[in-house]
């Protein structure tokens, strides 16, 4: 069958947790025609193994620590006419590919394109607009995610939610399933041999901000206590000279899940799919949520009592050191925690299905 596949390109998050759907799918149907549009990171991600379609996403200002409303409208004032014409390359490609199926994560223009074809669809997004409440109002911006998501749930012929600490469980075409990640734990070699291949003498502590440039306040803040702690830090996918021996920094590793199992901690900001794989594989967390941004506040909610957060718009060092010390004092109250969350199912493995299914209607 064949299955095109609409995702945002805005960090890290949704292209991994579609590529571990598209895993999925491969595994259950060995004559899959996979095809992609999408934009920015994931289009770099994607098109080395898909045949991939360019499409224009809204753009994000760069800032070190928030989303600022204002800016973010301005910055994206054409791209009312660009989601137009995304709907229109779009619709080229299903008339040209003739899908059986679209999936399209975070990207209501996939399913207004699927609906104006007559093709079935699948939308993805773990924003629930319907079962958890914000005790914050974050008034024009709140209103078009809630009006776009809202427009691809009635319109998409199944939606799928991953959670995070919520049950999964069927409200009529909405699918609350287990939190979508690449591998489970016990998939991945034993931490003794990951140790070994690594060289690590002790647990690091990783500190990723997904693909954003929203967390790089965060990173310089951490980099620049680092030498205060026995601690190791490795930190992901940013382009910052490390001042202490005991901070390592990476590009984006494929392996990074790897390097998940064997940590001690995570710090991060408040992505959904990051949250998910600190969840899974039980590891204690410090959490910062980007200021204004819907979904991270939301996720932050969901992850009451899993983890430490933090505060971005209080950061200085004075600030960073006294919440590091708060996470590294907690660390073991919250593995404690982290025993009792468990899933019984790979949310890509029940994605996978539920588009699968749909597909063959």
């Amino acid at each position: 069958m064949k299955y095109l596949f609409v995702i945002t390109g805005i960090g890290f998050g949704h292209l991994m947790r579609e590529e571990a759907v598209i895993r999925e799918i491969l595994k259950k149907d060995n004559d899959a025609e996979i095809k992609v549009a999408t934009y920015g990171l994931a289009l770099n991600y994607f098109k080395k193994r898909f045949s991939s379609t360019e499409i224009i996403g809204q753009k994000f200002p760069d800032t070190s620590y928030e989303v600022d409303a204002t800016k973010v409208i301005f910055s994206n004032l054409f791209f009312p006419f660009q989601y137009f014409d995304n709907i229109k390359k779009i619709t080229e490609l299903i008339e040209k590919f003739k899908p059986d199926v679209v999936i399209s994560d975070a990207e209501p223009e996939g399913i207004v394109a699927a609906k104006k074809t007559n093709t079935k669809s699948v939308y993805i997004y773990n924003l629930d607009l319907n079962n958890v409440k914000f005790e914050k109002n974050f008034g024009l911006y709140t209103y078009i995610i809630k009006k776009a998501v809202s427009y691809s749930h009635k319109n998409a012929n199944q939606t799928i939610i991953p959670v995070l600490t919520q049950p999964p469980h069927k409200e009529e075409t909405i699918n609350y399933v287990n939190p979508i990640i690449r591998d489970l734990p016990n998939a991945l070699p034993l931490e003794t041999r990951l140790m070994k291949e690594f060289g690590f003498e002790k647990q690091p502590i990783l500190i990723t901000i997904g693909g954003a440039r929203f967390g790089i306040g965060l990173v310089k803040n951490i980099i620049n206590i680092a030498n205060y702690y026995d601690e190791n830090f490795i930190v992901f996918g940013v382009n910052i000279k490390a001042k202490s021996d005991n901070v390592t920094i990476l590009p984006f590793q494929p392996n990074f899940l790897e390097y998940l199992k064997v940590s001690k901690g995570v710090i991060t900001l408040a992505g959904h799919s990051i949250l998910s794989e600190v969840l899974v594989y039980k590891k204690p967390s410090l959490i910062f949520p980007i200021p204004n941004y819907l979904e991270q506040y939301q996720n932050s909610q969901l992850m009451n009592g899993y983890c430490i957060k933090g505060d971005m718009e209080k950061l200085g060092l004075v600030y960073m050191r006294n919440k590091i010390n708060e996470f590294l004092g907690k660390i073991e109250r919250l593995k404690e925690k982290l025993k009792g969350y468990s899933i019984n199912k790979n949310g890509a493995i029940e994605s996978a299905e539920i588009i699968l299914q749909e597909a063959t209607k």
